[in-house]
């Protein structure tokens, strides 16, 4: 797919959008921010996702507002920040009583709204679907996903068009070893069901010991993402044999990333950076490639896309659009983040300093991190910054009290049995019945 690659990103910053252009939103579950430039050995893991950030719009600082999927692409598609997502009366909330998301106020304006849903959640989660008049439901997920069907799809897209694309490939990967040249253990007969990257380890480590396990899990999630890179440069392909390239937004992110033995533990659901730092490329052929620095959510997406679409935005929303970081008129300014991944595990983000809330053995803690000096997130300044620590604690307190508030004029979906088997399977039970309050009177 290189020579198409190249003609797609060499016609950038040149050919002006139509007043209606298309959007392609391909989100990769699961997918962290520092994969895009992960190598092993002599090999890129994702030569084309690395190579289309670099020739594009590349946002190094996006933050999710959740560690985990329901939450985080509910506020993606609705352009307001996370609500607890707990079960009440059977029932979950989803975006705030009489809100609109991006597909529906898109359908208003004559765009036709489609989504290829590519994992259980999604799947079995009709408050998701919201505004999109075309399903494509992938479930159980089987290999290739949806990709090819995405790449099929665009030869006869109808214009303009949203379309969202949602795969959990890397969330929930095939046991076989799908790229081996890359992958550091070549035998997974131990592995014969899907199963969560999580438990790959688990299921490895009898036969090869706990290191070795733990590494053959971080290189079959890489060897993953290096197989739907190549998915990706189909879909490109496609983008540029029927000429949509020139007329179409092409965005790519990711709803949550994943902790990879970064904090001893291969999973999400977590406030961590591994988790809540994913990829943003917006690849426009209006406008000419930069690396943009500055601190956004991917609450933001939503009113970007009604403003690039020359639509009002909902009042409601509570992203801000980043037309002025693409090179577009008006100013961003850059602005404190909170994420929330359930009642006990929040976190309020600056450019500089991280603090986050978490439970560890049934209590709950608060830790303060220089995300300048620490990126990584391994010295709690707790005790050495007691002041800033109380200061963005009242912060992060008091919006979380707001948030609780906002779930009395949530939009509540019953929980069916399908979508509680899957919360079940894929470990997310506890982040839906939290065992704390939602509100604390002082630092824990």
């Amino acid at each position: 797919m290189i020579p198409a690659l190249l003609l797609l990103l060499a016609c950038h910053g040149t050919t002006p959008l139509p007043s209606q252009p298309n959007f392609l939103v391909i989100d990769i579950d699961t997918l962290r921010a520092d994969r895009i430039e992960k190598t092993r050995g002599m090999r890129a893991v994702a030569p084309n996702l690395r190579d289309l950030a670099h020739d594009n719009i590349q946002f190094t600082q996006a933050i999710a507002p959740a560690g985990w999927t329901l939450p985080s692409l509910t506020s993606l598609l609705s352009g307001q920040d996370a609500v607890p997502m707990e079960i009440v009366a059977d029932s979950l909330p989803w975006v705030i009583t009489g809100a609109h998301t991006v597909p529906e106020i898109l359908s208003y304006y004559g765009y036709q709204t489609t989504v290829f849903w590519g994992g259980t959640l999604s799947t079995v989660t009709p408050a998701l679907n919201k505004g999109f008049a075309d399903i494509h439901r992938f479930y159980p997920p089987t290999p290739p996903g949806p990709s090819d069907d995405v790449a099929k799809w665009l030869k006869s897209a109808p214009e303009p068009f949203f379309a969202f694309v949602h795969d959990i490939d890397l969330h929930s990967p095939i046991p076989e070893v799908p790229t081996e040249e890359i992958h550091r253990y070549t035998s997974a007969s131990a592995v014969c069901e899907r199963m969560l990257i999580s438990d790959v380890a688990a299921k490895l480590t009898p036969s090869l010991g706990e290191a070795k396990a733990r590494a053959h899990a971080v290189a079959h999630y890489d060897a993953t993402l290096h197989w739907y890179d190549q998915r990706i440069g189909d879909i490109i392909d496609a983008l540029q044999e029927t000429g949509l390239s020139k007329r179409t937004v092409f965005i790519v992110t990711s709803d949550h990333g994943e902790d990879l033995y970064d904090h001893e533990k291969l999973d999400h659901g977590s406030n961590w950076d591994v988790v809540l730092r994913v990829p943003l490329i917006v690849s426009d052929p209006s406008r000419a490639s930069r690396r943009v620095d500055t601190q956004v959510s991917t609450v933001d997406l939503a009113p970007t896309l009604l403003e690039m679409a020359h639509v009002p935005v909902d009042p409601r929303m509570e992203g801000r659009s980043l037309v002025p970081l693409l090179g577009g008129p008006g100013s961003y300014t850059e602005r404190e983040l909170y994420s929330l991944s359930n009642a006990a595990t929040a976190s309020l983000r600056t450019p500089q300093y991280k603090l986050l809330t978490r439970t560890i053995n049934g209590q709950r803690t608060v830790e303060l991190y220089d995300l300048s000096k620490d990126p990584d997130e391994q010295t709690n300044l707790f005790q050495k910054e007691p002041q800033r620590a109380q200061e963005m604690f009242v912060k992060l307190e008091n919006w979380r009290a707001n948030q609780a508030i906002l779930l009395r004029g949530a939009d509540w979906q019953p929980v069916s049995d399908p979508l509680r088997n899957a919360l079940q399977r894929q470990g997310y039970w506890g982040l839906v019945n939290p065992n704390q309050p939602m509100i604390s009177g002082q630092i824990p």
